[in-house]
């Protein structure tokens, strides 16, 4: 490329440009006289729990908009309830693995009725009593969700 007639430009390595002047002051002020108006403190992460459970709920209602969920909410609820504090041996809640495989079958567009059964499991036969528990429950709210 040619640059007859153009004459060259550019900034040789002593060239700085001019620093404006930096000042700076440090005040001290104490809490009672801060300018800090109506601080409020950061609510609390939600629950993993819950929050698995809300994420869950909008992802059924995206293919079911019409049915009504509240046995959906029962289910978790007795079942978050009885595993309240029960952890895995990994040292998660025990409420994850069944919420997160509900998440699996709500992606593959399943029924509440499935849905609700894998919220229900507890793992190995008998670990916790919650299959005993629901089996005395009354069944009238689910007659189609067998407990067994």
């Amino acid at each position: 490329m040619s640059t007859r007639g153009i004459p060259k430009v550019g900034l040789s390595s002593s060239y700085h440009l001019p620093r404006p002047p930096v000042s700076a002051t440090i005040e001290v002020v104490s809490p009672e006289v801060s300018s800090v108006p109506d601080v409020r403190s950061v609510p609390p992460p939600p629950d993993r729990i819950e929050q698995l459970f809300r994420e869950l709920d909008a992802k059924i209602r995206e293919y079911r908009p019409r049915d009504d969920l509240a046995s959906l909410e029962k289910a978790f609820r007795t079942a978050a309830e009885f595993h309240k504090g029960q952890l895995r041996d990994s040292g998660e809640p025990f409420m994850v693995h069944p919420l997160m495989v509900a998440h699996i079958l709500a992606g593959m567009r399943m029924d509440l009725v499935t849905i609700e059964t894998v919220l229900l499991h507890e793992g190995p036969p008998g670990r916790c009593g919650l299959q005993r528990r629901l089996k005395n429950a009354d069944s009238s709210a689910r007659p189609d969700l067998s407990y067994a």
